[in-house]
């Protein structure tokens, strides 16, 4: 019997004026535990799941930004760490005209800007050639060179052996190939989710 009694409660409190619920309650709301319920599952997944491909991902630190203005705090926070056991800089992904040497056309392709020491930092060998060094920030104006990603160098270049030494243009500007990234390796940077690489 009591029961009955509630229910009748329950609905006359609904039904009072007073007491109704804003049909924009219930969007907010959901509205806003999906926003929350995305937000934690991309800071878990930055930090959990995804894994950097280092040797120690937790001492690292990667300066990251556009492309001229990242070197200059990367340097400086370079020079005073005492905490970290290595830092690099990268720039986000630049989407730009690419033309290797002899490729009939220019096409379109992303890029990163890196630090000398970026490759080393991380553990990693080059496939082929050798990768960046910290010798290639001293020139000024950093040097005229470029690693590929393996999957650009296969599908593009066709995995070719001549490659090391060649020529190739990022927006007319002339670099020199010295070296292929490792299988399955595309970059650190967190500007465009997880396949990186030089597409």
């Amino acid at each position: 019997m009591s029961t009955t009694r509630d229910r009748f409660a329950l609905r006359g409190a609904l039904d009072a004026p007073e007491s109704r619920i804003s049909p924009r309650l219930p969007v907010a709301t959901l509205a806003l535990g999906i926003g929350v319920n995305t937000a934690i599952f991309s800071l878990i997944d930055q930090v959990l799941l995804w894994k950097v491909p280092a040797r120690d991902p937790g001492g690292l630190v990667n300066v990251e930004g556009g492309r001229s203005e990242t070197y200059p705090f990367y340097r400086e926070y370079r020079d005073r760490n005492q905490v970290f056991s290595g830092m690099f800089a990268s720039s986000h992904p630049w989407t730009v005209g690419v033309r290797p040497e002899g490729a009939p056309a220019v096409e379109v392709g992303q890029v990163f800007f890196v630090s000398g020491n970026y490759f080393p930092t991380l553990g990693l060998t080059p496939r082929r050639g050798r990768v960046l060094a910290e010798a290639d920030d001293q020139k000024p104006g950093g040097s005229q060179v470029a690693i590929l990603a393996y999957d650009y160098w296969q599908r593009r270049l066709g995995g070719g052996l001549d490659v090391i030494g060649r020529k190739f243009a990022v927006d007319g500007y002339p670099l020199e190939i010295v070296g292929i990234a490792e299988k399955g390796f595309g970059g650190v940077s967190t500007a465009s989710g997880r396949r990186r690489s030089f597409r």
